[in-house]
């Protein structure tokens, strides 16, 4: 008897459960990308619209649930689905307003379209201070919610709309301080600590809102916001991003973050001092693709170490002697990779010249290599800039950039008195880094 009970009971439960179909129509008129895409869960739908902008797929899912409409860089929409019911969203790309989803879901989808202009924050609300500001942004979030919940749609949706609701408005709060910045014509303005502690209230691991537009909008945003913080330099950015988003339990969500954190760091500037980031890396991301990238990379940058040989050059001066790496031997050996018609590069030369005078009675050698293919270019801008000392022109010879994986210039690279490096992408001479790292050098 009891087992019947519990055979009926795991028979109903398992009808219940069981996944729909339904059909997602589109259509989109003056359409220029063909692509459209619908991100369920963690599927990724792709639909080619055909030549009047029509398309459809066949959707099975086993429970309401949002999804996320995408076309194009950005068009994003929330969108709700419910197992056996057909959707159809249609749009005039020319015509505001002409955006509609037809489905039989109890107005489900027609308020998610309504609720695109609802009521939000208007254009004086920014002039506020920052208590002020945020009264106002708690006073929309209570407004919207509470008109809601006064509708009669299926508390499931309510429930998650309502949160959803929290993070969309809660986004403004990541624009507030460019706009105080050109408002008050205060390029250097940094908000109380009260902003920082709002959006670290905010920065929750929720997986089931993970693919709400506004939620991963506002984690990603936010996660970078809250990265530059106080960060001194590209290393501690990248690093404080990757732990913050390691934090989070949804793959697609985490990986993308701390792939892209790690690859920006190691392409630039290569893997000495990323231990953190490269652990972080191993730890959370687990994608066939993004390993074997990021395991190329290191292989390439692994060659450039600290402490390993330096690559070698030889080149000639201004008056047609070649001069090689092995001839600056005995001296510490900063080199600046430029071009005459490179406008960074150019920016340089003044902290440059500062930096020769101050360091001129140590023991380093400072090196300029030209990558002009027009010498009488690179040979006018010397004499332009008044560039004297060792000033070197490549002749169109890339091999030295190539083994030290250089992506553009100006590049900076530091090599000991024994020809092994010792920074292979050093600090600008803009910088204060590189006073600190050429005074601390050994024997200078």
């Amino acid at each position: 008897m009891y087992k019947t009970v519990i055979l009926v009971i795991a028979l109903v439960t398992a009808l219940t459960t069981q996944a729909q179909s339904l059909i997602f129509k589109v259509n989109i008129k003056h359409h220029k990308e063909k692509i459209v895409r619908l991100h369920v869960g963690e599927v990724a739908y792709s639909m080619e619209l055909d030549d009047d902008g029509s398309a459809l797929t066949k959707i099975s899912i086993d429970e309401p649930q949002f999804a996320t409409f995408a076309y194009g860089k950005f068009v994003k929409l929330d969108i709700y689905l419910t197992p056996g019911i057909d959707l159809e969203l249609s749009n005039d790309l020319t015509a505001s307003g002409a955006l509609k989803i037809t489905c039989d879901d109890g107005g489900i989808n027609q308020y998610l379209v309504d609720y695109l202009n609802a009521e939000g924050l208007s254009r004086s609300d920014w002039d506020k201070d920052l208590k002020g500001f945020l009264e106002t942004v708690d006073e929309v979030i209570a407004n919207q919610q509470n008109n809601l919940m006064n509708k009669e749609l299926p508390i499931e949706f309510k429930t998650i709309q309502k949160e959803n609701i929290t993070y969309n408005i809660n986004r403004s709060l990541l624009y507030y301080p460019t706009y105080q910045a050109k408002a008050q014509n205060n390029p250097n303005y940094e908000p109380s600590p009260a902003y920082f502690i709002r959006l670290k209230s905010l920065l929750v691991d929720k997986p089931e809102l993970m693919h709400l537009t506004a939620y991963n909008s506002f984690i990603t945003e936010t996660i970078q916001a809250l990265g530059v913080k106080n960060s001194k330099s590209q290393l501690e950015f990248c690093t404080k991003m990757a732990r913050l988003a390691s934090g989070f339990k949804t793959t697609s969500f985490k990986e993308p973050i701390i792939y892209d954190a790690v690859y920006n760091y190691i392409n630039l500037h290569g893997i000495d001092g990323a231990e953190e980031l490269l652990h972080l890396f191993i730890e959370n991301v687990k994608d066939d693709k993004k390993i074997q990238v990021i395991d190329e990379l290191v292989g390439k940058y692994s060659k450039v170490m600290k402490g390993q040989d330096s690559p070698k050059f030889n080149y000639v001066d201004i008056a047609g002697d070649h001069v090689s790496l092995d001839d600056l031997k005995g001296k510490y050996v900063y080199i600046d990779l430029w071009a005459s018609w490179c406008g960074p590069c150019k920016q340089e030369i003044p902290h440059l010249k500062s930096l020769k005078k101050k360091f001129r009675k140590k023991n380093i050698h400072f090196v300029g290599i030209s990558t002009d293919k027009d010498i009488d270019a690179w040979k006018k801008e010397l004499k332009k800039q008044k560039l004297d000392g060792i000033q070197l022109n490549s002749g169109g010879d890339e091999q030295f950039m190539k083994e030290y994986n250089v992506n553009g210039i100006p590049r900076f690279i530091l090599i000991d008195k024994k020809g092994k490096i010792v920074m292979a992408n050093a600090p600008r001479p803009s910088s204060e880094e590189i006073y600190d790292l050429l005074n601390g050098l050994e024997g200078f």
